[in-house]
């Protein structure tokens, strides 16, 4: 093979080599904030929001109201695949005869 043919093979290797380091980076990154914006939440769940919703929930107790605090993480997604989903709810049934399953 001639040089100047293989040098330009490898300019072209070199730059796809390039490109997929790029984007492997910019992968990390975004699972690196992923993971921040998760573990953030998780504290002020912990730390903030349920004893709100704690305080909401008795409050709602003397008005006669039943209520639910729920939290989940990591669901399957739609397609199957695992995704992280992190959620608090509260709940509040409204009504006499109706009950939750």
């Amino acid at each position: 093979m001639k040089e100047e043919l293989k040098n330009q093979f490898e300019d072209v290797f070199a730059e796809h080599g390039r490109k997929v380091e790029q984007l492997r980076q910019v992968k990390v990154a975004k699972e690196s904030a992923e993971e921040q914006f998760i573990r953030a939440f998780r504290e002020r769940c912990t730390s903030v929001i349920k004893p709100a919703l704690e305080h909401i929930a008795a409050y709602l107790a003397t008005k006669g109201l039943k209520t639910a605090i729920a939290e989940s993480q990591d669901q399957a997604g739609r397609d199957g695949r695992q995704e992280t989903r992190e959620q608090i709810s509260l709940r509040v049934q409204l009504g006499m005869g109706a009950s939750w399953k």
